[in-house]
């Protein structure tokens, strides 16, 4: 939640009000605890937390805006999770 705040200034001027009314009250702060076979090798260390998140909760897709981090990843998969940016998903779905 931290790294969204963080970001949603980088959004539309209503992006922080909107998150604050309609997203994080909705929003449940889990436990993560995960067993690989294989080292989950990510130059990004600040976002490997994500990653990880999503991979535990057995998640099909990570949607990210975060091009810079990201980017080696976009429009693959780690450990078949799929990692997109929103308009990608979006454009999938949509096909």
């Amino acid at each position: 939640m931290r790294e969204a705040e963080h970001n949603l200034p980088k959004l539309s001027p209503n992006a922080t009000v909107d998150w604050h009314r309609l997203i994080k009250p909705r929003l449940t702060v889990v436990g993560t605890h995960l067993v690989l076979d294989r080292p989950l090798i990510y130059r990004a260390v600040k976002d490997r937390p994500v990653v990880i998140t999503a991979l535990s909760l057995k998640s099909d897709v990570l949607l990210t805006l975060d091009r810079d981090d990201f980017h080696d990843l976009l429009g693959s998969s780690v450990y078949g999770l799929s990692i997109r940016t929103p308009g990608e998903f979006l454009k999938g779905v949509r096909r």
